[in-house]
């Protein structure tokens, strides 16, 4: 779920985005550490087997349905204003929710229609897992005008 969004100082898009657990199971984000075998000297590294995968909401998408761009999010979060890390290594447990950031980089302002100015129209996507959200957002404060979707 979209928390927040709030423009970064280079003029980018900052999306707060809480994960949430169910309330009868915890959520896992993250594959630990397997432990360590010992291998023959000249066995070639398996990777993925043995190294941690934090969970990371890189790679996220932003999509301006006013000029049907596409925008993919930045490597790194802007030092401030802090919404939270773009990736854990925990889980979550039953009830219980996360709150990540992910950043973009600066969006033209949609189009004015009549001397007036339209809202933003995006779509939030965090492909692996299957979170699609539609922001109408007020182009001066970033704040949603009508439901999330």
């Amino acid at each position: 779920m979209v928390a927040d969004v709030r423009k970064t100082p280079e003029g980018g898009f900052l999306f707060a985005v809480r994960v949430f657990a169910s309330n009868s199971k915890p959520l896992a984000l993250w594959r630990p550490p397997a432990p360590h075998l010992p291998l023959p000297p000249n066995a070639p590294h398996q990777a993925g087997l043995d190294d941690p995968r934090p969970f990371s909401i890189a790679g996220s998408t932003l999509k301006d349905l006013t000029v049907d761009k596409l925008y993919t999010s930045l490597p790194r979060l802007p030092a401030t204003p802090f919404v939270g890390p773009m990736e854990v290594t925990s889980d979550i447990a039953p009830g219980g929710w996360i709150q990540l950031g992910v950043a973009f980089p600066p969006i033209p302002p949609p189009p004015d229609i009549n001397g007036k100015k339209q809202p933003y129209q995006l779509v939030f996507e965090i492909p692996h897992l299957k979170i699609i959200t539609q922001l109408n957002l007020d182009p001066d404060t970033l704040k949603p005008i009508g439901p999330i979707r």
